[in-house]
């Protein structure tokens, strides 16, 4: 874009995101083409966009696929929604598995994104919504997030029923104080 040069090396490079097929060039105005990476002084798009990134028209580099997404595919100009039962962390070129303990519905950006909360475990992989997860099993207690199994069993001097985030339940629904005339050791569930 300057006039009265003499030697090659005073010609400036193309600019990134564009293409320079001609000698001479003063200021690029074609664009890479969606699917390509034009670095500068690109002449012709040859440089497909990887797997895990996406390359709209006049891309200049690469670009990551952000967390909850991924790309899959060489040469795309666009990303896709991360499928239910697994999470996509940011360039991710194939969806991963949710893992044991959480829940991954559609675009999911991490493994600890959703987890299966109080009173729920579990210990499958792929799960795609809350109510997946297992309630906690009579006699035992969950009384954390993520859990792949309870954590605890139920307190001595009560009993758990399914679902009982509390050692010490007393809701009556997921547990309660052992009744009068009973006794009830850890893990009692009636």
């Amino acid at each position: 874009n300057s006039t009265g040069n003499e030697r090659l090396a005073d010609c400036e490079d193309c600019l990134p995101g564009f293409l320079c097929p001609n000698n001479g060039t003063v200021y690029p105005s074609m664009s890479c083409p969606a699917g390509f990476v034009c670095p500068a002084g690109t002449a012709s798009a040859t440089i497909t966009c990887t797997p895990g990134h996406y390359c709209p028209l006049g891309s200049g580099s690469e670009i990551g696929c952000v967390a909850g997404t991924y790309q899959d595919l060489h040469q795309q100009d666009s990303c896709k929604a991360c499928p239910a039962g697994s999470y996509c962390p940011v360039a991710t070129s194939s969806p991963i598995p949710c893992p044991a303990g959480s829940y991954c519905p559609s675009s999911t950006p991490g493994p600890s994104s959703y987890l299966c909360p109080p009173s729920t475990f579990s210990n499958r992989t792929s799960l795609t919504v809350v109510s997946e997860c297992s309630l906690s099993l009579p006699g035992t207690a969950s009384v954390s997030y993520g859990l792949t199994e309870p954590s605890h069993l139920c307190g001595p001097g009560h009993y758990c029923l399914m679902g009982a985030q509390t050692i010490y339940p007393t809701d009556g629904v997921t547990g309660d104080y052992c009744s009068a005339g009973y006794v009830c050791l850890s893990g009692a569930f009636s």
